[in-house]
C-alpha cells in the first residue's frame, strides 16, 4: 500500500514537472527583441545605417528560453560585426521580451597604418577599431551617403601607438598609454563631438617627449603651434595646463604667429613650469603647484 502511494505521488510529481517544463518552454520563449537608442548623434552626421536597430535585433535569438538565455555572446557578436554600435545594456522582461539599449560609438582618434601611407584606422574613446579608411575617405565630407566626421578626430602618431587589431576589436596591451590618451581626449572633447583644437598627438622627433600639434585659428586642418610636455609623470594634468596656457597666451594674442610658437610644460619637483617659446625668445609664463 505504501509502495503504491509512493509511486502515485512520484508519478504526480513527474507529471507536474513535465507540465511546468512544457508551459515554461512555451511561455518563457523569447518572442520579441526591442532595440532602443540610449543616445545617438545627429541623424545627419552619423556612421550608422538607417536599419541598424534591425541589424542588432537579428543577432539575438528568438525562441530561446529567457530563463536560461545568456546574451553575452550575442553582445560580442553585435559589437564585433557592427563596430559603431555600443551595447549599453540588455534587460530581460518576463515572460518573453528582451530589450537592448545601444549607443553610437564616436570616432575620436585616427592612426595611420604603419604599412600603408594611404590607410587610416579610426578608433573611439575606448580604443575600439571602428573602421579603416583611405586618405580620400578621411578628408571627404561624405562617405557612403552619410555626413562624415573623421576630420574631427585627433591624429595619433603610429610611433606612439601601434595598431595590431582588426575592425571591431579593441586595442590591447597598451593600458597605461591608452588610459593617458583616453583621459586627455575626454578632457579635450568633454562628452560631446565638438571640434578639438588639437590636430595630432605624437612623440617629439628630437626629444621623444609628448607633443601636441594644435590647429591654427579659423582652420580645421592648418597646423598651428605646439604643446611640448617634458616628462610623463602626471601627463594628463600637464597636458591640460599646456592647453590652458596655449588658449590664454597664444590664441588670445593676435601678435603671435601661431605656426611658430611652442608652449613647453615641465615638471619641477611639485610644480609645473610653463614656457612660451618662439624662434626669437623663451619666456616663463606660469609657475604653479
Amino acid at each position: 500500500m505504501k509502495r503504491k502511494k509512493f509511486w502515485i505521488g512520484f508519478s504526480i510529481t513527474i507529471a507536474v514537472v513535465l507540465v511546468l517544463i512544457i508551459v515554461g518552454a512555451l511561455v518563457f520563449k523569447v518572442k520579441t527583441v526591442d532595440v532602443e537608442f540610449r543616445s545617438r548623434v545627429n541623424q545627419n552626421e552619423t556612421n550608422l545605417s538607417a536599419g541598424v536597430q534591425a541589424q542588432v535585433e537579428n543577432y539575438f535569438k528568438k525562441g530561446k528560453n529567457i530563463l536560461f538565455y545568456n546574451t553575452d555572446s550575442d553582445v560580442l557578436e553585435v559589437e564585433r560585426n557592427i563596430p559603431y554600435v555600443k551595447v549599453e545594456q540588455v534587460i530581460k522582461y518576463f515572460p518573453n521580451n528582451i530589450r537592448v539599449y545601444i549607443s553610437e560609438r564616436i570616432p575620436r582618434f585616427r592612426i595611420q597604418d604603419s604599412n600603408s601611407e594611404n590607410s587610416w584606422y579610426i578608433l573611439d574613446i575606448d580604443f575600439k577599431v571602428l573602421d579603416k579608411v583611405t586618405t580620400d575617405e578621411l578628408t571627404s565630407k561624405v562617405v557612403s551617403g552619410n555626413s562624415n566626421y573623421y576630420d574631427k578626430t585627433i591624429e595619433i602618431d603610429p610611433e606612439y601607438l601601434k595598431i595590431e587589431s582588426y575592425i571591431g576589436e579593441f586595442v590591447t596591451g597598451l593600458d597605461a598609454q591608452k588610459n593617458n590618451l583616453a583621459e586627455i581626449v575626454k578632457g579635450i572633447y568633454g562628452d560631446t563631438k565638438d571640434i578639438s583644437t588639437v590636430l595630432k598627438i605624437s612623440k617629439n622627433s628630437e626629444s621623444q617627449n609628448f607633443e601636441l600639434t594644435m590647429k591654427n585659428s579659423g582652420s580645421d586642418s592648418e597646423v598651428g603651434g605646439k604643446i611640448l610636455i617634458v616628462g610623463t609623470n602626471n601627463l594628463k594634468e600637464m597636458v591640460f595646463v599646456g592647453i590652458d596656457c596655449y588658449n590664454e597666451y597664444v590664441l588670445k594674442n593676435a601678435e603671435i604667429d601661431q605656426t611658430t610658437v611652442t608652449i613647453r610644460v615641465e615638471q619641477s619637483e611639485n610644480k609645473y613650469k610653463v614656457f612660451l617659446v618662439t624662434p626669437d625668445s623663451e619666456e616663463e609664463i606660469e609657475n604653479q603647484n
